[in-house]
Formats: C-alpha cells, structure tokens, sequence
C-alpha cells in the first residue's frame, strides 16, 4: 500500500471517531477534537502550525495570508468557546453539536490540510450552537 493510500485511511479512520489528524515531527497524530479544543490557544496553533510565526515565515508563498486569516479566525473562536464554557452551558449543547454539525468533518476531509479546516468547521459549529443556547436562556 503506497504512503498517501495509508495516510489517507488513517484521516479516515480517526474522522469516523470524531477526531482530527494532524502532522507532528514525529509523523501524522490524532486527537479528540473536544480535547483538543481545551488546550490554551498557543498549544492549538502550535500543533496545527498555524501560529502567526510559522504562517509569516511562508511569505514567498501567496497561501500564508489565508492561514494567518485561518489563525486569527481560530483565536477568535477560541475566545468565544472558552467565555461559553465558563459560562457552563448545558452538555446538551455539544450533543446538538455533533448531530447536526458531524456532516462539516465529512465535507472538510478530501480538502488539503484537513486538520486545520475541520478544526475551524468545528469551532464554528459549536460556537453557533452555543450561540442559539444563550439566546434562549
């Protein structure tokens, strides 16, 4: 089995049980998204090399403007999520999440970088999921 076949399975794989792939030095790595998200903000951009530092450092390649946009809108939401979870909202919340916001990792999966683009797919979902939450207390 070639090298992307292989890779391809394992985002596959690890997407059906709700987690994101992402590349470490030492090779591809999984996580739980909902776990993944508790982590402080730098270690989210760290991970997912998306930092202001690693994406400015691409300059000659016109892309990097996307993923600074991609950093800022992560840091933003992070914001966002964290003010909703210190508010304890209700667990329901991130039950309605993965019903009806499930379909973003399928959709963002065949795209390149799939980590970073399920990631802020998720961040979205649950920050309007727990948008509408708050509005209705």
């Amino acid at each position: 089995m070639d090298k992307f076949k292989k890779f391809k399975e394992l985002v596959n794989t690890e997407v059906k049980k709700g987690n994101i792939v992402f590349m470490t030095v030492e090779g591809p790595a999984s996580a739980n998204v909902d776990e993944f998200i508790k982590q402080p903000i730098e270690g989210i951009l760290y991970d997912l090399n998306r930092d202001e530092a690693v994406v400015t450092s691409f300059i000659e390649d016109p892309k990097w403007v996307n993923d600074y946009a991609v950093c800022k809108v992560i840091r933003k939401l992070k914001e966002h999520y964290d003010k909703n979870i210190k508010a304890e909202k209700p667990e329901s919340a991130y039950k309605k999440i993965w019903k009806k916001f499930g379909v973003f990792i399928e959709n963002c999966k065949a795209n390149k970088g799939e980590a970073t683009t399920a990631l802020l797919c998720l961040l979205i979902a649950k920050h309007r999921v727990l948008e509408k939450e708050l509005k209705k207390e």
